[in-house]
Order: C-alpha cells, then sequence, then structure tokens
C-alpha cells in the first residue's frame, strides 16, 4: 500500500486549469521527485495534496484512506506535512520557539524535549543559535529551520517545495543529506525542486510535470539520463545554487 496516492487531481484558479488530472503514488519509505518546468503546476499540487488549497477535484490516500474531508490540521495530525517554498519561518521568534510551533498539534502528547534533541542531532547549527532570532539566521539555516519545524509534528510523509532555493552548492548538500537521513529514519518524501539534477541524485524515483499533467516518469538514473528530459526539463538546472544570505521570494514553480 502506498504511502501517500493522488488520483485524478485537478485544480483551478478562477478561469485558469493549473493542474489536469495527476496521478502519482509515494511508496512507504521513499524519496520521489517531482520535476518540471517553472509553471508548471508543482507547488500547487503540493498545497492541495498538503490542504493549503482546498481539494475540489480527485482523490488523495494516505496509507489507503481517503482524506477527501481533511482539513490542514488533520492532514497534520494524519503524519503528512508541507515544508513550504519559502521557508517561511517567524522571525521575531527564537530558533526554538519556530521548533515548538511546530508541535502544536501534538501539545498534548508530553514534554518536546525529545523531538528538539531529535532536530538537534540533525541539524546541530540550530543548537547553537536556539535562542537566536529565526530572522538573523541565513537561507540555509532558515531551510534546516523550516524542515525541524516539520520534524516537529512527527512526519510520516514530508512535502517539500523548493528547499534548494537560494542556497550554495554546499548548503544544498548538506540539505539533501539531511532529507537522505530522514528517509533512512523512516519518512517518505515527496520532494519538488527546480534543482532538478540534485534532486534525482537523491530520490529514488521521479515524476516530470508539464502544464499541469503528469508527462513522464521513471528511476532518477534514467530519467537524468534521458537526453529529451535533460534538454527540456534539465537545462536551467546546470546551475547548482547562488549564495547563501537568504530567501527568494515564493512562487509558483
Amino acid at each position: 500500500m502506498p504511502a501517500l496516492e493522488v488520483r485524478g487531481l485537478s485544480y483551478a484558479y478562477g478561469s485558469m486549469k493549473v493542474l489536469d488530472g495527476v496521478d502519482f503514488h509515494v511508496d512507504e519509505g521513499e524519496i520521489v521527485t517531482l520535476i518540471g518546468p517553472n509553471g508548471a503546476g508543482k507547488t500547487t499540487l503540493l498545497n492541495v495534496v498538503a490542504r493549503s488549497l482546498r481539494l475540489r477535484e480527485g482523490t488523495v490516500l494516505l496509507r489507503g484512506e481517503d482524506t477527501g474531508r481533511c482539513s490542514q490540521a488533520d492532514m497534520v495530525r494524519r503524519g503528512l506535512l508541507l515544508v513550504p517554498e519559502g521557508r517561511q519561518v517567524f522571525g521575531a521568534l527564537s530558533v526554538e520557539d519556530n521548533l515548538l510551533l511546530g508541535r502544536y498539534v501534538r501539545r498534548r502528547e508530553g514534554r518536546a524535549g525529545a523531538d528538539l534533541d531529535r532536530v538537534y542531532r540533525l541539524f546541530p547549527r540550530l543548537r547553537e543559535r536556539s535562542r537566536q532570532l529565526a530572522g538573523t539566521l541565513s537561507g540555509g539555516e532558515q531551510q534546516m529551520l523550516a524542515i525541524g519545524r516539520a520534524m516537529m509534528g512527527a512526519p510520516r510523509v514530508m512535502l517539500l517545495d523548493e528547499p534548494s532555493l537560494g542556497l550554495s552548492p554546499q548548503m544544498v548538500e548538506r540539505i539533501m543529506d539531511a532529507l537522505s537521513q530522514l528517509r533512512d529514519q523512516g519518512v517518505t518524501i515527496v520532494l519538488v525542486e527546480q534543482n532538478a539534477f540534485a534532486a534525482l541524485r537523491l530520490a529514488d524515483r521521479g515524476y516530470l510535470l508539464q502544464t499541469g499533467r503528469i508527462v513522464g516518469s521513471g528511476s532518477s538514473e534514467n530519467l537524468a539520463h534521458d537526453p529529451t528530459v535533460r534538454h527540456v526539463y534539465l537545462g536551467s538546472a546546470t546551475d547548482e545554487g547562488g549564495d547563501d544570505a537568504g530567501s527568494a521570494p515564493p512562487g509558483e514553480s
């Protein structure tokens, strides 16, 4: 049974159809990447699955259970969490307070020490900066914080939207290594990345999304070496990052 299965998902902003009958699945313990050109609908797809946008047409199954009536909070309680594009940390709060906010739906489960320790083991830099205001962190550190905040919700499925955006190659490597460790800990991951080469190096499988439709799929190795895929989808991904100065503004990807 897949950890996550999407069937016939469509979405429109007014009269503009952004997603058109999308089908994909992610098995337990997999990293699956969704790649494609800007404007393909990848960000919208993650937001609908996570219920940041309302599910209007299609089916989303979590471990075989239909989530059609679920709100965003319900999805979090069921173990599906979104790390949004642009990080969206609370800049006026400390690193640790940001992390504790990620545990809000689990606040009745007892003390947060073990959850914090798990995040700090994955991202030691966050422990060093636990009392620092989140708004003063670098872009890479804010991305660590956004992932750590999602970890505090005890995810079984984590959706990540452009985690490498605006980061240096060295920081991209650290983030991708952290995602690999999360997969080894049993977290299933769906990764949307404009840096498609980095995503395909990490992922087990991938799907190609173009103008709101899945137009191809396969193993990451096969996709990375397909000449048409490299030309059409990966040509703009040869630049593997910018500086680690901070967040770039969010947008549809």
